[in-house]
């Protein structure tokens, strides 16, 4: 992933025989490339916004992978969150975390998302829950059930953000013969029924949107400022 932002980053290309080099530009490259990089900057643009909003926010990234939206952020890079989670199920990416950005008061977390489902984790409530990638490998039962505890994770007028690709996408071709990458595709459609779990009453709103590429999906659900009282 870190070589589909490196365009961004002007991080060198690998080094590779001429053929290699071409495949390396059209996958980068690539609308669905484009895609991820509009996505990472979907996610920082959210979180710098809520840290202007509101007063030191708490954030929780699920599957965090390298938080590399941290490299565009000016919100953690100003610490200006009373606390920043990046939870993964991978050591290697929790190191790559610390390493990069633990001097930002990124805190990383050792932990499956099914760990959250299950309640064997208590890790505190959030202004913002989000998850990039994670629902590309999710079926509709375990996402449905991993969007109700990230809505469960949220404080009042906390949102949750969920990130997709999109079904009908130019590069699936591609990406599934050569690139041995399978994914689950959502539309916008597929994207609501994730909330058939959530609490209505509790639900202040509900926004699908696309990045500008039509790759990428988001889901956003904000919980009501004061909960319902039956």
């Amino acid at each position: 992933m870190d070589y589909v932002y490196g365009s961004e980053e002007r991080w060198p290309a690998p080094e590779s025989t001429r053929i290699g080099g071409h495949i390396f530009d059209y996958t980068t490259s690539a609308p669905a490339s484009s895609g991820v990089r509009a996505r990472r900057g979907y996610i920082a643009d959210f979180v710098d916004d809520l840290a202007n909003r509101k007063h030191r926010p708490e954030v929780l990234s699920i599957a965090a992978g390298h938080l590399r939206e941290t490299e565009i952020s000016a919100g953690i890079k100003r610490q200006k969150f009373g606390r920043f989670v990046a939870l993964d199920a991978d050591k290697t990416s929790l190191n790559e975390i610390h390493r990069c950005y633990g001097h930002y008061g990124v805190e990383a977390v050792h932990s499956r998302f099914r760990d959250l489902i299950s309640n064997e984790l208590s890790i505190g409530r959030f202004d913002c829950v989000y998850t990039t990638g994670l629902f590309d490998y999710l079926e509709k039962s375990t996402g449905q059930r991993l969007v109700r505890t990230m809505f469960e994770l949220l404080n009042p007028g906390g949102v949750l953000i969920v990130a997709n690709f999109m079904q009908g996408i130019r590069d699936v071709g591609y990406m599934e013969a050569f690139m041995d990458w399978d994914l689950v595709y959502r539309s916008r459609t597929e994207m609501m029924e994730l909330t058939i779990e959530l609490p209505t009453p509790e639900i202040h709103d509900i926004r699908v949107l696309a990045e500008d590429y039509q790759n990428i999906v988001f889901m956003e659900v904000t919980k009501k400022e004061v909960a319902h009282v039956n």
